[in-house]
């Protein structure tokens, strides 16, 4: 089930935070996305592939702007002797970099910069129901830098919520072992007359080593301070269950024809919004609910799928149809 694949993977975070995976590395308060290879690719280590990293206060930097600033999670190349089986370190030597990605969300649009009020539209106290992240279309936008917010000295390009995907910055060389760790600072940023709105940001790292093949994707879940924890863990835990790959057992076939196709999506449609829900009813991930995550996993596997070849029958065939059809038709009269 996907829905504790954000919990597990915070908790995995923070232990191997707290011990210090890194020779020389002094930990502070802080949190890193752990990264090294698998199967010769760059890899994060642990199951969840969004980080939460909240804003640390409003800053005006003096030409006219607003920001909201952070400076976690980081990004940490870690130790051949503290990965778990099937990991490898981080190749030595090599360069890493980003680009800031435009992504899908709610399986139609594409943004590089999604925005949610963080509002309890309930009043309950439970937002699991309220979660809905938009493109940005505010004149808000976000970025990567180093330096201060005053005079940084490298920077990202921006991203405003187009669907663009946009220049990021390079982190770190590794070390001749793949040690690696590097904090650069996310900012959202708006004017005085209109800053940035408060609750949450979604953005999208593609994250590449130049000796590895492929494009690690990985998400932030970025948060101003008047956001309730409540609302920032469900937040993590619904984006999670959309933007991390299917598992081997998700399947989209929902009515148990063999084939991932209109059929399917239609059972979807019509169950979308159900609780309780079985893989009959449109739930692809098991996780007795029907919603985004179940389509992505429908649209991933309906792409995947080999286009469907019609049978022409044999002329024997028919003859025998034929026969068939014009029996039962005197036979009805």
């Amino acid at each position: 089930m996907k829905g504790a694949r954000s919990n597990s993977s915070l908790i995995l975070l923070a232990c191997l935070a707290g011990f210090g995976l890194v020779e020389g590395t002094a930990w502070a308060q802080h949190s890193d996305i752990l990264l090294g290879t698998r199967d010769g690719s760059l890899a994060v280590v642990g199951d969840s592939l969004v980080f939460p990293a909240r804003f640390f206060g409003a800053f005006t930097d003096g030409q006219g702007r607003v920001n909201q600033v952070s400076t976690n999670p980081g990004f940490l190349g870690i130790s051949s002797g503290e990965l778990p089986d099937g990991y490898a370190t981080l190749p030595g030597d090599s360069l890493l970099n980003f680009s800031i990605l435009s992504f899908q969300l709610d399986g139609v649009e594409s943004a590089n910069l999604w925005h949610w009020n963080a509002v309890d539209d309930g009043e309950d106290g439970d937002y699991s129901n309220d979660v809905n992240f938009t493109p940005v279309d505010n004149g808000s936008a976000f970025w990567a830098y180093r330096g201060s917010v005053f005079a940084p000295f490298e920077s990202s390009g921006f991203a405003n919520g187009e669907d663009l995907d946009v220049p990021g910055i390079d982190l770190d060389v590794t070390s001749p072992t793949g040690g690696l760790h590097d904090h650069p600072r996310f900012g959202v940023v708006g004017t005085p007359e209109m800053p940035p709105e408060l609750g949450m940001y979604l953005i999208s790292f593609g994250l590449e080593s130049e000796n590895l093949q492929g494009v690690q994707q990985v998400y932030l879940a970025l948060y101003t301070g008047d956001v309730d924890t409540a609302a920032s863990e469900a937040a993590i835990a619904w984006a999670d269950s959309i933007l991390s790959p299917a598992e081997p057992g998700d399947s989209a076939n929902f009515n148990g024809d063999s084939f991932v196709d209109g059929a399917d999506l239609n059972v979807w449609q019509t169950n979308y919004g159900g609780q309780g829900a079985t893989l009959a009813q449109g739930d692809a991930n098991g996780d007795s609910s029907v919603d985004g995550a179940d389509f992505m996993i429908w649209q991933q596997q309906f792409d995947a799928a080999p286009a469907p070849v019609a049978s022409v029958p044999e002329p024997t065939s028919l003859i025998v149809l034929t026969t068939a059809a014009l029996t039962l038709s005197c036979t009805f009269r």
